[in-house]
């Protein structure tokens, strides 16, 4: 098992950010609301919907070492 570093969210981590928010709308989310509204808010959660929400909101990423 590998270590976990935690740390503040950089400009660099939206891409990877981006794609785990959009793949949690449409594999987990997507159980307790409709495909079509999942696949609407994935649509919104692009890097730069990332980027803007970090600007003024605290984030945070979780490393594994694998």
């Amino acid at each position: 098992m590998g270590s976990i570093e935690i740390r503040r969210f950089q400009k660099e981590d939206s891409e990877v950010v981006s794609h785990l928010i959009r793949r949690n709308f449409l594999e987990v989310n997507v159980k307790d609301y409709t495909h079509k509204d999942m696949e609407k808010l994935s649509s919104v959660y692009d890097s730069s919907k990332v980027l803007e929400i970090s600007s003024f909101a605290h984030m945070y990423v979780f490393c594994k070492d694998q």
